[in-house]
């Protein structure tokens, strides 16, 4: 039987960044057929669905905020300039001998949204920051 894997081995690579960017949480790891129905006449116990194109979701990042502007912070700010650089990238998932596992690679992805941290003067909780990549296609790998 093979290893399951665990949630929380994995890594985040995005292209042209220095490093490896360290995130405490990654979802959006999903693609779903977007279907077009047709009721064909004459037909009344069902409708046919038929798949037309995979849709994948957005990819949500968090990470804890850290106290400089981020290259990430840096990445938004190029894009409100106009300067739309646009990122493939990859979530790598690692066994627990370190290995890595599975992969998946998303094509020109382009952050669309970046939330700051719920702040609190009653909570001791870490500040999040999450940053939100839209892309164009997502390939297990």
């Amino acid at each position: 039987m093979p290893e399951l894997l665990t949630a929380f081995r994995y890594r985040v690579v995005l292209e042209g960044a220095r490093a490896a960017a360290g995130f405490a949480e990654c979802s959006g790891l999903e693609v779903e057929h977007e279907l077009f129905e047709y009721a064909e006449g004459g037909q009344n116990r069902f409708v046919h669905r038929l798949p037309t194109r995979l849709r994948p979701a957005d990819l949500v990042l968090r990470r804890g905020l850290v106290p400089v502007p981020s290259e990430l912070w840096a990445w938004i700010e190029a894009i409100g300039a106009g300067n739309y650089q646009r990122r493939g990238g990859e979530i790598r998932v690692y066994s627990t001998d370190g290995r890595r596992s599975q992969a998946w690679r998303f094509e020109r992805g382009i952050p669309v949204r970046w939330s700051g941290p719920a702040l609190s003067a009653t909570q001791s909780a870490v500040a999040m920051e999450s940053l939100t990549i839209a892309h164009e296609g997502l390939r297990a790998g």
